[in-house]
């Protein structure tokens, strides 16, 4: 996590880099955090389709449902 977190430092217009960190915040329980970088990712480019994925489990996770009906 701390990587993801160091490379977006690196590089916050890099839609790939913050699509990998909301999947690992995802992963480790953080659904908040995680649906605000998808969300960060998916302004910077519409076309992933996997943080769109990304960002609706997260919000299923948050219950969240009618968001995340949209996102997947």
């Amino acid at each position: 996590l701390s990587d993801w977190r160091s490379a977006v430092q690196m590089k916050p217009d890099d839609a790939w880099l913050r699509a990998g960190l909301a999947a690992a915040l995802k992963n480790s329980g953080n659904y908040r955090e995680a649906v605000d970088q998808a969300s960060r990712a998916v302004a910077l480019d519409p076309q992933q389709g996997r943080v769109w994925m990304c960002r609706g489990e997260a919000r299923v996770k948050l219950m969240e449902m009618d968001a995340a009906v949209t996102d997947l």
